[in-house]
């Protein structure tokens, strides 16, 4: 199987030989090629051996170097041979830096067994709720006692504070939740067509900032301001 795919001004060439697959990369290979990149070395299996010949790229960057060690770790697992040949200067730079920032997976303990376990485990959910369950049993009762307070004693109810604050948290802070919406969707504007941009979907940006502003960030950030407020 022989085939390439050529960016702006670097390209990746796949070839079947004895035993294996070569990957040949040529040229400057940045961002704009990942795409093409990734798809290309998912098509390589794990088996056999796989070489990443790179004597003839000029220059890589971080994105197209983590494709590759991810490709390396991914037929690695697959118990597959991979070997980085012609990676001088400052391909081999971005390579190192890239392999020493990758971060190391690591095998989650498998949760303790048997009856004792068990027991522990209903132990503390038991006891983690009975805390919630008094803390919102005084809340509730200093509710209540304020309220018959406030039935019993009319007079002593500061209906002015009541009013004046419901003007601060709710009317007064509607300029200020307005502002940081509006700034907020032109962020998430930039970056999500800037993201849209690599799959040609540019024209989903406004379905974006109406969904995630309008039934997401828009509610919660209300709450938070007027929380804060």
């Amino acid at each position: 199987m022989d085939g390439s795919d050529k960016g702006a001004t670097g390209r990746l060439t796949l070839a079947e030989e004895a035993g294996g697959t070569r990957a040949v990369l040529e040229g400057v290979l940045g961002l704009h090629d990942l795409p093409q990149v990734e798809t290309r070395l998912a098509g390589i299996a794990a088996r056999g051996a796989a070489t990443f010949d790179l004597a003839g790229a000029q220059r890589i960057d971080t994105s197209i170097a983590w494709a590759l060690l991810r490709t390396q770790r991914r037929l690695e697992a697959g118990g597959a041979e991979v070997r980085i040949e012609g990676a001088e200067g400052v391909v081999a730079q971005i390579l190192d830096t890239v392999r020493d920032g990758l971060p190391e997976p690591q095998e989650e303990p498998a949760p303790p067994r048997g009856l004792t376990a068990a027991l522990a485990r209903l132990g503390e959910t038991v006891a983690g709720g009975g805390k919630e369950f008094l803390g919102f049993l005084g809340v509730l009762g200093l509710f209540v006692a304020r309220l018959f307070g406030a039935f019993a004693r009319p007079r002593e109810f500061r209906l002015t504070a009541l009013l004046h604050h419901c003007e601060a948290v709710g009317l007064q802070a509607v300029p200020i939740v307005a502002l940081m919406a509006f700034l907020i969707g032109v962020v998430l504007a930039f970056q999500g067509a800037a993201q849209l941009q690599q799959f040609g979907a540019e024209v989903f940006v406004v379905d974006l900032i109406a969904i995630s502003i309008l039934r997401e960030l828009g509610i919660l950030l209300t709450a938070i301001i007027v929380a804060g407020r």
